[in-house]
């Protein structure tokens, strides 16, 4: 508990912000002596004012105490002197007691005693005042001093008005042989000092004491506590210091999005300095603060004040972490009729989510809402499967698209058959045929078995899926007519769409051949008819006239029911014909 003491003079004192039970003794000083003469006696000084005050706790300020001394004792027995001197030191002194006469000796009067008062700095005025005491009367030849009816002692503190603080009367001197009068005591207002005594006739008066006063408006008198001061003026100041504290240290919001911020608040009471954890660093004793912390994080508040560290118990400041969604499927293509597998996980952008997201699912159909599951799904078109997990922290979408491929269509027309030497259309229509449309024809002959020719292709189809167009082409036949043509064209039509998908249709043209020349008329031997029996193979060479064969689509061969001989052409080059 701090406590100082002060005397006669003026002292500045600092009253900290965290004072309280803050205690003021003060007193005025006590008027001085009067001088003694032969046959009488003189008067002691009046006691000077000792009150005690309080102030309000917890308001910083600075006083100006000012404390007075006791007034000086008259002389005893001297012409024309023993004056007690003023007190002083205060903000007024008492009043010079009054000097004996100049003819023969008698006792001077006692000086006033000098006020003690209080100046503050919060009212910028005075608020105390304590009184001194009246100097005593000095005796004259066989006359004792007397005090005045008023009394020489300094006033209570309800006396006078702090706000006029004077000093105390001058003590009247004896102009021939007498004692002089005591001075009066400074104070709110100074008093007035005493008449002077004459020999054989009367002694001093003493001075009268000071009166008192304070601002109840600033301080409180102690009840009580009022009463005499025997000597000089003194003050004594005792207060108790509290400890700093943190009356409140809190977050606005306390829990919140990660890309958000937060304030923190805070009030102290007897803070000299101030400073948050985490980077916030020195912060005003009282105040705010906006923070953008990307993780929960933990905040204190450290205060220093008057010798002692308080520390803020913790506040937390949760920071949601923002949610990964993420999705995709174990096939991004399939056929009508094969299913897949969608799968989803929920995770946290940089680490653990710390709170439990809702999910929603905003297209596809799906109807599980773990936020961590899988579900098989069999879509009779292409599907998009949107999810989006939110709350607290936000969210997050993502999507996965399924391609669902249709089955190849493939219908083929074509004609019954084709005359030997033309070309035929066939006419193709597919739908979701997009890789390759093929037509493979495979020429079918009569002894020399067959031969597949190349490949055509057709135009494919825009779309495997849904809503893709269906198209027909026509294919063109180029069966190759030689010396020997085709009796036949097996034709394949394959159709293929996306995953191996595919549709094939066989089918066979006949082609139509004329492979019978018209009868023929070979001419009779001249002297045989053909149909003769038995034949007769002649002794000389026997020719046919020339037969002009034009009438068959390919080479045949030439065979007779009996052995001749053929030459083609005119070539000369007789060959034996195959008998039937």
């Amino acid at each position: 508990m701090p406590s100082f003491s002060y005397g006669v003079g003026s002292h500045g004192v600092t009253i900290p912000e965290n004072a309280y039970s803050i205690s003021i003794q003060i007193a005025g000083g006590k008027g001085g002596d009067g001088g003694g003469d032969a046959g009488a006696s003189a008067r002691p000084g009046g006691q000077g004012r000792l009150a005690t005050f309080s102030l309000p706790q917890f308001t910083p300020r600075t006083l100006t105490i000012a404390v007075g001394s006791q007034g000086g004792n008259g002389s005893g027995c001297v012409g024309g002197g023993g004056r007690g001197g003023s007190g002083f030191g205060g903000s007024a002194v008492g009043g010079i007691g009054g000097a004996t006469g100049p003819s023969g000796c008698s006792g001077g009067g006692g000086g006033g005693g000098g006020c003690s008062d209080i100046y503050d700095s919060v009212k910028n005025g005075y608020i105390v005042c304590v009184g001194g005491g009246g100097g005593g009367g000095g005796a004259s030849l066989r006359a004792s001093a007397s005090d005045p009816s008023q009394g020489s002692f300094a006033k209570g503190m309800y006396s006078g008005n702090v706000n006029s603080i004077t000093g105390g009367g001058v003590g009247a001197s004896c102009p021939n042989d007498g004692g002089g009068g005591g001075g009066g005591g400074a104070g709110c207002t100074g008093q007035p000092g005493g008449y002077e005594g004459y020999d054989d006739n009367r002694g001093g008066q003493s001075g009268q004491g000071g009166l008192s006063g304070f601002d109840s408006a600033y301080c409180s008198f102690v009840a009580g506590s009022g009463g005499p001061n025997y000597g000089n003026g003194f003050a004594t100041v005792s207060y108790l210091l509290a400890n700093p504290s943190v009356d409140s240290f809190s977050l606005s919001p306390t829990a919140f999005k990660r890309g958000e911020c937060t304030t923190i608040s805070w009030s102290t009471s007897f803070a000299q300095t101030a400073s948050i954890n985490q980077g916030v660093g020195s912060v005003p004793v009282n105040g705010s603060v906006t923070v953008c912390p990307t993780s929960t994080t933990d905040y204190q508040l450290t205060i220093t004040g008057y010798g002692t560290t308080v520390t803020s118990p913790t506040i937390t400041a949760t920071v949601y972490i923002p949610p990964v969604f993420t999705i995709s499927t174990n096939k991004l293509e399939m056929m009508l009729g094969d299913s897949a597998r969608i799968t989803w996980t929920t995770s946290g952008e940089g680490g653990a989510l710390n709170w439990s997201p809702t999910l929603t699912w905003l297209a596809g159909g799906l109807t599980n809402l773990n936020v961590n599951s899988y579900s098989d799904v069999s879509p009779s078109d292409t599907t998009i499967y949107t999810g989006k997990v939110s709350g607290v922290g936000g969210e997050d979408t993502d999507s996965v698209t399924v391609t669902v491929y249709q089955p190849v269509e493939l219908s083929v027309s074509y004609p019954d058959n084709i005359l030997y030497g033309l070309q035929g259309t066939i006419q193709v229509t597919t739908k979701y045929a997009t890789e390759s449309i093929t037509v493979t024809p495979t020429y079918n002959y009569d002894f020399v078995g067959s031969t597949t020719g190349a490949s055509s292709n057709l135009s494919t189809n825009d779309s495997a899926t849904i809503g893709g167009t269906q198209a027909t082409s026509g294919y063109n036949t180029t069966i190759p007519y030689t010396d020997r043509g085709p009796l036949s064209v097996s034709y394949v039509v394959r159709a293929q769409g996306p995953l191996g998908n595919f549709k094939e249709e066989a089918f066979t043209i006949p082609i139509i051949i004329d492979d019978t020349p018209d009868n023929l008329n070979i001419p009779e031997s001249d002297d045989l008819i053909k149909d003769q029996e038995p034949v007769v193979s002649p002794d000389v060479e026997v020719l046919s006239d020339l037969l002009l064969v034009d009438d068959i689509d390919i080479q045949v061969e030439i065979k007779s029911n009996y052995p001749i001989q053929v030459d083609i052409n005119q070539a000369d080059d007789w060959n034996d014909v195959r008998e039937l």
